[in-house]
């Protein structure tokens, strides 16, 4: 069945038939056609090879955006991460709580009913606890320690943003320099989503 649309050779409309709606038979103008496409050739090629880098460049800057928001996501699941081990802790800490509570509640009610008698065990573990102390502080003294690893990291920290920003304003010729407008600021509307 022949259609008019049909992409080939037969005189229908298709982008990449080079013959057009000239025909097959026509030879006439096919040496001229050849002639013309061939000397044109090398700007097609040059315009494509633009096109083809433009569109590297933006392949490019949608992965890296990609790939910073993929990271932005991940420091945020982190952090909730973090905040939710911190909420089980504390369920933990608190359930520990309410056990020596409960504890301290039956020791309680043992020595009001004279049971038991008053701060035994409480004053044996206090006894207890500032000997060791004492003991560990003879044995090992503490040291000075040292602030070095910390001024260390504080200067990668802030020093290399800083000498990055120097070095990049250094690169554009004089610095970088954003421009404060007093006017209305303004809108864009995004047409199309980026997935990511």
């Amino acid at each position: 069945m022949y259609s008019p649309f049909m992409s080939g050779g037969y005189g229908g409309y298709s982008p990449y038939n080079r013959l057009g709606a000239y025909g097959m038979n026509n030879t006439d103008t096919n040496s001229f056609v050849n002639q013309a496409e061939a000397s044109a050739q090398g700007a097609f090629q040059s315009v494509e090879s633009v096109v083809s880098a433009m569109s590297s460049i933006s392949m490019m800057l949608e992965s890296t955006y990609c790939a910073l928001h993929n990271s932005f996501r991940a420091v945020l699941g982190v952090a909730d991460q973090f905040s939710r081990l911190k909420v089980q802790l504390t369920n933990v800490a608190t359930s520990f709580a309410i056990f020596r509570f409960l504890r301290w509640l039956y020791r309680r009610m043992l020595v009001l009913l004279r049971l038991r008698q008053a701060g035994l065990s409480e004053d044996a573990w206090a006894n207890a606890w500032k000997k060791s102390a004492a003991e560990a502080q003879e044995r090992f003294p503490t040291q000075h320690k040292s602030s070095w690893p910390l001024i260390v990291f504080m200067a990668i920290t802030f020093g290399g943003p800083y000498l990055i920003w120097r070095m990049v304003s250094n690169i554009a010729g004089g610095g970088m320099y954003f421009t404060v407008s007093l006017s209305l600021p303004y809108y864009a509307v995004v047409a199309h989503p980026y997935p990511c």
